[in-house]
Parts: structure tokens; C-alpha cells; sequence
């Protein structure tokens, strides 16, 4: 047997080995009902009976946080999942308008949809992104320790008809079987 041969094998039994202990080990979090994008199906959605075509192109604002107790950046760093799950729909082309771009064109870094646009918003960001529909995400609940649960809020508005394609709020809640006595 070659040293090769046996480097590999050797490679091999660890990550079996690896492999057992991993799906072995108790974990204190249940995540089997987060295990995959099929297995969530929100309850408090709306949505327009058939996609326009003329919507071909969706600028995705940066996710609005309005919690005090959690910082501005926290959830920053999440904007490219929502929009990768967006485009995952394959309904439009999803794009990404930044921090930045926004702060430049409103003076604000996000926008939520539950506040007050400013004048010609909308016509503002179609100028600036090509865009036929905005798409607003929102953090509205966050709590990481024991029952875990993220509260949002999303909502995509067509800009010629300034109506709402398709809109979503829900909380989901994990308790923590560790915590739960």
C-alpha cells in the first residue's frame, strides 16, 4: 500500500468518523423544523394572483431594523440572503441597492414599511436602479435567548401602480429545550 493510498484511507475513516459523532451528539436546539426553506410556510402573506410582466427588474432596499435594543449593523450583514432568497423565485431580476445609495437618495440608510416615504420615493429609486418594483425588508421582533424568535416584515410595490405585489409579516418562534424546564 502506497503512502498516498493510505493517507486517503486514513482521511476517509476520520471524516466518518467525524460524520458519527456529529449526528450522534445531542443538540440543545431543535432545528428539524428549520432544516429547510420547504418545511416553513408563513401564514400571513398576500399576493397579487399573477406576477406583471411588466415587473422585470426589483430594487431590494437594505433590511430596516427599528429595534433599540439591537445594533444598526447587526442585521447589515444579512442583505445579500434575503435577496438571494428573493431571486430564488425567479419571478424578476432581484437587485441590491446599498446603504449607501439610499442615504444618498433619502438621508436615511433604511426604509421601513410602516413609515412615511419621502416625495417621489419610488420614482426616485427606479431612476436611479432601472427598477419596475421596490422590495422593503423589515426586522420588526428580535429575541436570541430562550424561546428564539425574528419577527419581519417584507413587501414588494410596483412603481407604476404604486400596489403591492406581495407582502409578508410573521414572527417565528423556537423554544429552547435546554431552557425549557
Amino acid at each position: 500500500m502506497t503512502y498516498y493510498v493510505f493517507i486517503a484511507r486514513a482521511l476517509l475513516m476520520w471524516n466518518v468518523c467525524c460524520a458519527v459523532g456529529l449526528c450522534a451528539s445531542p443538540t440543545p436546539y431543535d432545528w428539524s423544523p428549520w432544516s429547510s426553506a420547504s418545511s416553513y410556510r408563513p401564514a400571513n402573506v398576500l399576493s397579487a394572483p399573477v406576477w406583471p410582466q411588466a415587473v422585470k427588474r426589483v430594487a431590494v432596499l437594505p433590511l430596516a431594523c427599528g429595534l433599540s435594543d439591537v445594533p444598526a449593523d447587526y442585521f447589515s450583514a444579512h442583505d445579500p440572503i434575503w435577496r438571494s432568497a428573493l431571486q430564488g423565485s425567479h419571478r424578476a431580476e432581484f437587485v441590491a441597492f446599498s446603504r449607501s445609495d439610499l442615504t444618498r437618495l433619502t438621508g436615511r440608510a433604511s426604509v421601513s414599511t410602516a413609515q412615511l416615504l419621502p416625495p417621489d420615493f419610488l420614482e426616485r429609486v427606479a431612476a436611479f436602479s432601472g427598477a419596475d418594483a421596490v422590495a422593503f425588508l423589515e426586522i420588526t421582533s428580535f429575541n436570541p435567548y430562550g424561546t428564539i424568535s425574528i419577527g419581519f416584515r417584507a413587501r414588494i410595490t410596483e412603481i407604476a401602480s404604486k400596489g403591492t405585489l406581495w407582502a409578508l409579516e410573521d414572527v417565528i418562534q423556537k423554544k429552547n429545550k435546554k431552557n425549557s424546564k
